[in-house]
């Protein structure tokens, strides 16, 4: 079982109010509160890549998406590291990737982003109402996190769908054989939109000709 980190996500990423979320809610006058619960939503910096860029480069290289991004975030952090500890969101909408970098004084900008590979356009943006947190840096490592609630324990595999309309998310399934796993997604059109959650804690992986070190655990989120 990978382990647990307790995030409290209010501490990791400012917030602010997006008015633009009361758009098609009808009826009534909201109260301060109510608008303050529908309205307040995290931000950060967030950078765009596209979708067809991005698979062409998993083809290439014979990757999935869910690695090749860990894999190109592990180096960056690695090779740029930053003492403030951030949250990273994904989310998928307009034909692009989004990845919302975010902390708690919104301070980290990683300017390295914008190297990778489909990269489109960046800027501070609110967390997208489907985006999922995808990744954590505590100040030395990169983990990418899974959902505690979707990972259970026991012998069978969990995959991650980034394919998914409401946001990626973490499974279970039938098999306890990754490799028959691994062999069924192959076999699958959008195997790019799959990956396997790794039953190790740490994996080094090599990226442009370096060894990285990046960690997998789940999450909880917590309140302050």
């Amino acid at each position: 079982m990978l382990p647990l980190l307790q995030l409290d996500f209010s501490s990791l990423c400012q917030s602010a109010l997006d008015f633009s979320r009361l758009d098609g809610i009808e009826g009534r006058a909201l109260s301060d509160a109510e608008i303050e619960r529908e309205c307040r939503a995290y931000t950060g910096q967030s950078f765009a890549y596209r979708d067809e860029d991005l698979r062409g480069r998993a083809d290439t290289t014979k990757q999935n998406l869910d690695q090749l991004l860990s894999r190109e975030l592990v180096y960056g952090f690695t090779r740029h590291p930053v003492k403030r500890k951030s949250l990273l969101w994904l989310g998928r909408r307009y034909g692009c990737v989004i990845i919302t970098v975010c902390d708690g004084r919104g301070q980290v900008n990683p300017g390295w982003l914008c190297k990778i590979t489909g990269y489109f356009e960046s800027g501070n943006d609110y967390v997208g109402t489907i985006d999922r947190p995808y990744a954590y840096w505590d100040g030395g490592n990169l983990h990418r996190i899974y959902p505690e609630a979707s990972i259970r324990s026991g012998p069978r595999a969990h995959v991650c769908d980034f394919g998914n309309a409401f946001g990626w998310t973490a499974g279970e399934t039938d098999s306890d054989d990754i490799g028959e796993v691994e062999e069924t997604l192959t076999a699958n059109p959008d195997a790019w939109e799959y990956s396997i959650v790794p039953e190790s804690h740490e994996e080094v992986v090599t990226v442009n000709n370096a060894r990285c070190l990046l960690l997998h655990s789940r999450y909880r989120e917590v309140l302050p």
